[in-house]
């Protein structure tokens, strides 16, 4: 099973876990009409490699545990449906230091709005229109093993993060 179906598969079945935290900054306009409102899910889940089995010659398997880790997302309108030169909006969402799989949402217009892992490298788009079930799957993976001397080894100071930004509908 892939992250992404994994994550979404607990997102549907878990109850929701720490509150999270989100801040719209929106400029004031009287002139844009009311957007439906879409739902983004946010969800995050940080592991670390506790240790790591030799499965025989050339091959490393990792043991992993859940770690604590917060994350935010900010989202920001890069163009919306059918309005030109159209103020920016900015909606963050911040997930809880926190054991386990993290969920947060916020509720967005329709329009192309940018995706940023604030604090890292990791980016996407997410097109919003009415009907949209997006979902934003954050994942932190600390440590690594490798295959040194034919021996596993762990680096615990290896991070791989990764972004999953898809449409479930």
């Amino acid at each position: 099973m892939r992250f992404s179906e994994m994550v979404l598969a607990a997102f549907i079945a878990s109850p929701s876990g720490g509150a999270a935290e989100v801040e719209q900054v929106r400029p004031p306009s009287s002139l844009r009409p009311p957007a439906a409102a879409v739902t983004v899910h946010v969800v995050h889940r940080h592991q670390q490699v506790k240790s790591c089995k030799d499965r025989g010659e050339r091959r490393c398997v990792p043991v992993m545990e859940d770690a604590s880790g917060a994350a935010t997302i900010r989202l920001q309108l890069v163009s919306p449906p059918n309005t030109v030169n159209a103020s920016s909006t900015t909606t963050i969402v911040d997930l809880p230091d926190a054991i386990g799989l993290q969920e947060g949402s916020a509720e967005l217009g329709s329009g192309q709005w940018s995706v940023a892992w604030v604090g890292h490298s990791v980016s996407g788009r997410l097109a919003l229109t009415s009907g949209s079930s997006p979902l934003i799957a954050l994942e932190t993976v600390s440590g690594r093993c490798s295959l040194r001397n034919h021996r596993c080894v762990l680096d615990d100071r290896a991070r791989l993060r990764s972004m999953g930004v898809s449409d479930q509908r």
